[in-house]
C-alpha cells in the first residue's frame, strides 16, 4: 500500500495498473481532432478513440477489398433446373394474387400480376411470363402445357393475367393453384418458377415479384452491340492483421470504364447491401471494343483502395455482320446440296483452321452466314462430291452483309439422265419421286426439277 498526492491510500496492484495506463496514454498522445466514423457490417471502427483529457490515441483505418464480376450470357446455364413448383434459380417470390378453386366450375374473377426484376431491383423488360395449372405443370416446361403465355414487352416488365378460376368464398379450403414461370434467356437469366393460390372471388394480393438471377459471374464476357448484362460488385473490409474479413455493408463504391465508347452503366457509385454485394447494368456500344469495369473505394482515412487486373471485370463487345453467297461450277452452274464451312483465321498468315458455322447450299446453290462476329477475318469453304473450293478470304468483317461466291472446280451436277429408268430411257413415276425428294433435300435445284417434270410429262427418251 502506498498513498497517492491526493493521501489516499492504494494498493500495490492497482498502482501498477494506473501507472501501465498512463504510460501508454504518454506514448501516444495527439492533438484533439474531429472524429471519423464509418461502419463495414457489423464492425464499426473509430479514426480516433480513447479520447483523454482533450486529446485522443490514434488506431489505423480498416483496408478494404473489392471484386467486379460480370455475367456473361454465353456461358450462361439457361435450363430450369429440375423445374419443381417451388422457389428455385433464384426466384424471390412476394405472394400477389387476386383469386381461386378446387376443380369444379368456379367464379373466374381472379387475376395475377407479375413483376420481373433481377436480384439488386432492375427491372427486366421482354421477358416470357408461363402460366400453368399446378396439377398439368410436370417440372418439365417441354412436357407441361400452359394456360397461358405473355409477353412483359420491350418497355414492361409487368404481366397480368386475367380471368382465372378462383375459390369459393364460402369453403376457406377451396382454392386454384398456378404456377408461374418466368423466361428471358436472351439475356442470360436462369428461367424461375413460382406456385400461387387464388381463394376468395376478387381477391387482391401484392404483386408476384420473380426475381431472376444468372448461373455465374465472371471476370470476362462477350457482349453484342446493344445487349445488357448484370455486373456484380463485391467488398470485404480486412482487418489490420490481415488474418479475417468481412462484408464491406454500406460501403459507397464508384465504378468507372477503361473505354466509355463501347458501353455505359446504369449507376456509376453504388452501395455494397448487408452482404456486401451489389449490382448494376451494363449496356454495350454504340461502338466495338473492350473495356475494364473498375472499382474504387476509400477508408477513413481517404487512403484509396482499387480493382487491379485481377479483380476488375472486362467487356468484349462485338457487333454482327452477315456473309452470302453462290456454290457455282467452273462453268458457272449454281451448285445445290454442296457443305459450306465458315472459318474464322487470319489473313495476313493465310491461316484458317477455326470452324465457326456450318451449313448446307439450297436449291439454288446459295448459302447465308448470319450473326458473325466483326471484327475478324474469315474465309469459306464448299464442298460438293469430293470436290472443294474456297473463297477469298473477308478482313476485318464489319457490320454489313459481304458476298463471297465460291468455285468449286471439276464438280458435276446431277442430270435429267440420273432419273431416267435404264430399261426405257425415259423419266418415270419412280424416277419423278427420287428427283422431288432430292430438290426437298436440296440436292438438286428448281429448274433440274423442272426439266424432270418435262420428261415425266412428256414420255420422251432422255438423250
Amino acid at each position: 500500500m502506498f498513498s497517492s498526492e491526493s493521501g489516499t491510500d492504494v494498493d500495490d496492484e492497482t498502482a501498477i495498473g494506473t501507472a501501465d495506463c498512463a504510460a501508454k496514454q504518454q506514448e501516444t498522445v495527439v492533438p484533439r481532432r474531429r472524429l471519423l466514423q464509418y461502419s463495414a457490417g457489423s464492425a464499426v471502427g473509430l479514426l480516433l478513440t480513447g479520447m483523454t483529457g482533450g486529446q485522443a490515441t490514434a488506431t489505423t483505418a480498416y483496408d478494404y477489398e473489392l471484386e467486379v464480376t460480370v455475367l456473361d450470357p454465353n456461358t450462361a446455364d439457361l435450363s430450369a433446373g429440375d423445374g419443381d413448383s417451388t422457389l428455385e434459380d433464384g426466384v424471390s417470390a412476394s405472394t400477389s394474387v387476386s383469386g381461386s378453386p378446387d376443380g369444379a366450375v368456379l367464379d373466374v374473377s381472379g387475376s395475377i400480376t407479375v413483376l420481373i426484376q433481377s436480384p439488386a431491383g432492375d427491372e427486366i423488360p421482354d421477358s416470357t411470363v408461363e402460366l400453368y395449372h399446378a396439377e398439368d405443370w410436370t417440372g418439365n416446361p417441354d412436357t407441361s402445357i400452359p394456360l397461358s403465355v405473355e409477353n412483359t414487352g420491350e418497355d414492361s416488365n409487368i404481366s397480368t393475367f386475367d380471368g382465372l378460376a378462383v375459390g369459393d368464398s364460402a369453403d376457406p379450403d377451396s382454392h386454384v393453384d398456378y404456377v408461374i414461370r418466368a423466361v428471358n434467356e436472351d439475356r442470360g437469366f436462369v428461367p424461375s418458377t413460382s406456385q400461387v393460390s387464388l381463394h376468395d372471388p376478387d381477391q387482391t394480393g401484392p404483386t408476384e415479384v420473380l426475381t431472376l438471377e444468372h448461373d455465374e459471374f465472371v471476370d470476362e464476357a462477350v457482349l453484342h452491340n446493344g445487349t445488357t448484362t448484370e455486373v456484380r460488385i463485391e467488398g470485404h473490409v480486412l482487418s489490420q492483421d490481415g488474418e479475417d474479413s468481412w462484408p464491406a455493408a454500406g460501403q459507397t463504391v464508384e465504378l468507372t470504364l477503361s473505354n466509355d465508347q463501347v458501353g455505359n452503366l446504369y449507376g456509376t457509385e453504388v452501395v455494397l447491401d448487408a452482404d456486401g454485394i451489389v449490382s448494376t447494368i451494363f449496356e454495350a456500344g454504340p461502338e466495338e471494343g473492350v473495356t475494364d469495369i473498375d472499382a474504387v473505394t476509400w477508408n477513413a482515412e481517404n487512403e484509396t483502395f482499387e480493382t487491379d487486373s485481377s479483380q476488375n471485370a472486362t467487356v468484349f463487345v462485338y457487333d454482327t455482320g452477315q456473309i452470302t453467297g453462290d456454290v457455282i461450277t467452273d462453268e458457272s452452274e449454281l451448285i445445290p446440296g454442296a457443305d459450306v464451312t465458315l472459318f474464322r483465321g487470319d489473313t495476313a498468315t493465310n491461316d484458317f483452321d477455326e470452324v465457326v458455322d456450318n451449313t448446307i447450299t439450297g436449291p439454288e446453290g446459295s448459302y447465308s452466314f448470319v450473326g458473325v462476329v466483326t471484327g475478324d477475318d474469315y474465309q469459306i469453304e464448299a464442298e460438293y462430291e469430293g470436290e472443294t473450293g474456297v473463297s477469298e478470304p473477308i478482313p476485318d468483317l464489319e457490320a454489313q452483309t459481304v458476298n463471297r461466291d465460291i468455285v468449286i472446280a471439276g464438280a458435276e451436277l446431277p442430270s435429267v439422265e440420273e432419273y431416267a429408268s435404264p430399261k426405257s430411257g425415259r423419266v418415270e413415276t419412280d424416277g419423278l419421286r427420287d428427283a422431288i425428294d432430292d430438290w426437298r433435300d436440296g440436292d438438286v435445284d428448281t429448274d433440274l426439277l423442272r426439266d424432270v417434270i418435262d420428261y415425266w410429262r412428256s414420255g420422251d427418251q432422255v438423250n
